[in-house]
């Protein structure tokens, strides 16, 4: 994706000391109190985009955290060098003296020419996601390809300091610094004007199973994506099913360990439900899974107290565990499609292959675009996600 700030490039030489100087604003709401801090370096198309974003994000912040009676502090660091100047956000959620939520967002900007720039996709994926990964090897971590989305980073001349966000880690942020492997970056320019698109999430309850593999072959065969909420026992019986999901790129949610009514068992058993599949399926692939989904979809309003993920739950349900009958799936499935449809289907030792795959035909001959869970809800944004607060 292609954005810019700045259409025309500046040829005189970077200035020897370039000056930032500070800009704040402040509320004292009783509801919702905010002091932010942000900077103005006299360069005015990078001062407006620094402006809009922080603008943009207080207003998310304020819309999802209003009701907490919450305090939001944004301050920043910045990073000057050699043409390319970067700053650090820290932005926090306080509630009764305690975060409540970080975020960090980063931006890096080519100081001389006026833009706006990140890294290229392809040198991401191809060139530093293998030594990230490499790197984090001691911290028993592993990144796919979706947690490209959620790194932050500080460009300088000979390095870049990636920043791997709590909602990868689970415990606290980590920095890998790693050599700039050169200048083969993505700078904005202003984006297209595209035609709205249909987004459908296909996620799949209750494996692994015997049958998992099977299931992401035939996926593969399509090229869609998918999401695969996963039960803790089921983990533990169908390893190399999990390694095979993550393997191939596709999304993990947790979907507890034994798959327990929540409505009917202590807080206690609730988190370690929960706690105990994170451990197992981080056991195999070094990577948490980051949205989770309720047994049977039942909760009531005290559980969500207690979840600190996004609780995924759905909006088109293919009863396939209901019915063997193509015909009766297909149906129930068009019954409640519409855009941003959650399809649910599972995933179980005499799956539904041949309704799957006539599903998966019908909505490409719709142009569907075909998307996982956290990005339906753009979670590479950690602004939106809400622990405890149900998606559908």
């Amino acid at each position: 994706m292609i954005f810019l700030i700045g259409c025309h490039k500046k040829e005189e030489p970077l200035p020897k000391s370039l000056i930032i100087s500070n800009k704040n604003i402040s509320s004292t709401e009783d509801i919702f109190k905010y002091n932010i801090n942000y900077p103005n370096i006299q360069q005015i198309e990078i001062d407006e985009y620094i402006e809009k974003e922080i603008m943009m994000l207080l207003e998310k912040l304020k819309h999802n955290y209003l009701i907490n009676q919450a305090y939001l502090n944004i301050d920043y660091q910045s990073f000057d060098r050699e043409g390319v100047i970067s700053f650090l956000f820290n932005i926090k959620i306080i509630k009764d003296n305690k975060n409540i939520k970080e975020i960090i967002r980063t931006y890096n900007f080519d100081i001389i020419n006026n833009q706006l720039i990140i890294l290229n996709d392809r040198i991401l994926q191809d060139i530093y996601l293998p030594i990230l990964n490499e790197k984090l090897k001691s911290y028993k971590l592993n990144l796919n390809l979706y947690d490209l989305k959620i790194l932050k980073y500080i460009i300088k001349k000979n390095e870049i300091t990636f920043i791997i966000p709590k909602e990868v880690t689970r415990k606290e942020d980590i920095q890998i610094i790693i050599g700039n492997q050169g200048d083969d970056y993505v700078s904005i320019t202003e984006p297209l004007e595209e035609e709205p698109k249909k987004y459908v999430a296909i996620t799949f309850d209750d494996g692994p199973s015997n049958s998992t593999i099977d299931l992401v072959n035939l996926i593969n065969k399509y090229n869609v994506k998918a999401t695969f909420f996963l039960l803790g026992n089921n983990v533990k019986r169908y390893p190399q099913a999990v390694k095979y999901i993550y393997e191939n790129n596709y999304e993990i949610g947790n979907h507890s360990y034994s798959h327990s009514d929540f409505t009917k068992i202590s807080i206690d058993e609730v988190e370690y439900e929960i706690d105990k599949t994170q451990e197992v399926i981080y056991d195999l692939i070094q990577s948490y899974p980051k949205v989770f989904r309720f047994p049977y979809g039942k909760y009531n309003d005290y559980i969500l107290n207690f979840i600190n993920y996004p609780i995924i739950l759905w909006n088109c349900d293919s009863e396939d565990w209901r019915s063997l009958d193509k015909n009766i799936i297909f149906r129930n499935v068009l019954k409640d499609l519409s855009d941003n449809s959650i399809i649910i289907f599972h995933d179980f030792t005499n799956y539904r292959k041949e309704s799957i795959e006539n599903i998966i035909k019908y909505l490409k001959e719709e142009n569907y675009e075909f998307v996982t869970i956290s990005e339906l809800f753009n979670f590479h944004k950690e602004e939106n996600i809400i622990y405890g607060k149900i998606y559908r």
